[in-house]
């Protein structure tokens, strides 16, 4: 019994799917059902069962959980104490961000990952999400944080770290302002100012569209939130918004609404290549990420 295998007993514990587990780990679900087998056999007991889809901890699993997860925990916290000052956290990480995914993750998780390893020099960019798909399979960027469907990732590796719903910024005057949920229908023929084809909130409203027979007026895209809001404003139409809970300040002129649409994977991914063996600064990283983002 090691480290990393309890490690993998929890995130299939926690996640209660292997092939969730497996996706938060970076494995194929076979490599991880191998090794959770592995701590099967050497502790003899099972330590689940599966109803449907969903793992059930048996008693032993249960008892593994309460024993493990405290000196999983402890082990992790030491470590993160050793490796910020390791020769191997050391060089520049560069992270990719799509259009509009910087607003829903906290800007604090970037800071205190900086804090946590000083060595690392994290290397921020923002782009279009399919520049950013692009530079991340090509090796350009070692990850990308975008806001996506899950079959909008391609091949990508990628693994969620926050479910995120879609907001909308309604001009005051246009009679949906009063509304704080909206679907695709209700926004037949209105004038909406979106962030183009190379955007995955624009890719994901177009398609529900589509589905429902109705369509906005897109009278202009542009990945310039500012001149986004500013041509909302003089049509009097809506555009994209960050989450209230984002907003740095609020403008008089607007109101937000969810945008309700049908697809349940909707959300915050990092993403990476498919299969590639991430360094130790990348996978502190995304462990990081995925202890400190919340759903917004």
């Amino acid at each position: 019994m090691d480290i990393q295998e309890l490690r993998y007993f929890l995130a299939a514990y926690d996640s209660r799917s292997y092939a969730r587990a497996a996706s938060l780990l970076f494995l194929s679900r076979q490599a991880l059902r191998q090794k959770l087998l592995h701590l099967e056999e050497e502790l003899g007991s099972p330590l689940f069962t599966s109803e449907g889809k969903v793992l059930v901890p048996t008693k032993a699993g249960e008892m593994l959980n309460r024993e493990c997860r405290p000196i999983v925990f402890q082990f992790d916290q030491m470590e993160q104490k050793m490796l910020a000052s390791s020769p191997k956290m050391s060089g520049e990480l560069k992270i990719a961000f799509g259009i509009g995914a910087v607003t829903f993750v906290n800007p604090d998780l970037l800071l205190t990952f900086q804090e946590n390893y000083p060595r690392v020099k994290l290397s921020v960019m923002e782009n279009s999400d399919t520049v950013v798909m692009t530079d991340v399979l090509s090796g350009r960027t070692a990850l990308g944080i975008v806001g996506a469907a899950r079959d909008l990732l391609g091949n990508a590796d990628a693994v969620q770290i926050q479910h995120s719903g879609l907001y909308l910024r309604i001009h005051q005057d246009n009679p949906l302002s009063v509304r704080q949920e909206l679907c695709p229908e209700d926004l037949d023929g209105q004038k909406f100012i979106s962030f183009g084809e190379q955007n995955h909130a624009h890719q994901i409203l177009y398609r529900e569209c589509v589905m429902r027979g109705v369509m906005p007026h897109f009278v202009f895209c542009t990945q310039d939130t500012r001149s986004a809001k500013q041509i909302a404003r003089n049509y009097k139409g809506i555009t994209w918004s960050c989450p209230p809970s984002r907003m740095v300040y609020e403008d008089p002129d607007f109101r937000l609404a969810r945008l309700r649409v049908s697809d349940p994977s909707w959300g915050t991914y990092i993403i990476s290549r498919p299969g590639v063996q991430h360094t130790l600064a990348e996978r502190l990283f995304i462990q990081h990420m995925l202890r400190g983002a919340s759903d917004v």
